[in-house]
């Protein structure tokens, strides 16, 4: 049986690893299923703190991220894809490889989108030691691309999210 792909979108601080981990939990607690975590954010943080990545550097981990999805959407199993993607050609790029590597594989993907206001991401940012301003957030707003169902996380908590994404895959 072919495993299933979800990826989850929104802006910096909006709740996705928040809510995918409680969707983790929740899906292995009621259904024993367990579901693997990609994030592009794993390469950035491999990074020195404070250092960003140069375009090149950044292309070359969303390469070896698209060919890790593409090797683990070979077999069975279940994946959640967590990224940000925003209405510019680059990430619209992204995106594209993710859906491509998904189709090919012939998993039929569901989407979340995660928002949350700009004031709530700053809090959430500052709760956390991040050092995003108002501005890359503000930025972010304007370049955002929804896909698929959007959910506000300032309005649910992450399990109620979680069970959220959970009833869409199983109408699915």
């Amino acid at each position: 049986m072919l495993g299933r792909v979800v990826f989850v979108n929104g802006p910096p601080a909006s709740g996705k690893t928040t809510v995918v981990r409680a969707f983790q939990a929740l899906r292995h607690q009621r259904r024993d299923e367990t579901w693997l975590l990609v994030q592009l954010d794993t390469f950035s943080a491999m990074a020195p703190h404070g250092v960003a990545l140069s375009d090149e550097q950044r292309d070359a981990c969303v390469t070896v991220m698209t060919d890790a999805l593409t090797t683990l959407l070979a077999g069975p199993l279940d994946v959640l894809v967590e990224l940000v993607v925003r209405d510019d050609d680059a990430v619209r790029a992204i995106a594209r490889d993710l859906r491509a590597a998904a189709e090919d594989a012939g998993r039929e993907e569901t989407w979340l989108t995660l928002r949350a206001s700009e004031r709530v991401r700053d809090e959430r940012n500052r709760a956390r030691g991040s050092t995003s301003s108002i501005e890359v957030h503000a930025r972010l707003d304007e370049d955002f691309v929804g896909l698929g169902e959007v959910v506000d996380t300032e309005a649910l908590d992450a399990g109620m999210c979680a069970s959220h994404l959970s009833a869409l895959l199983d109408q699915a």
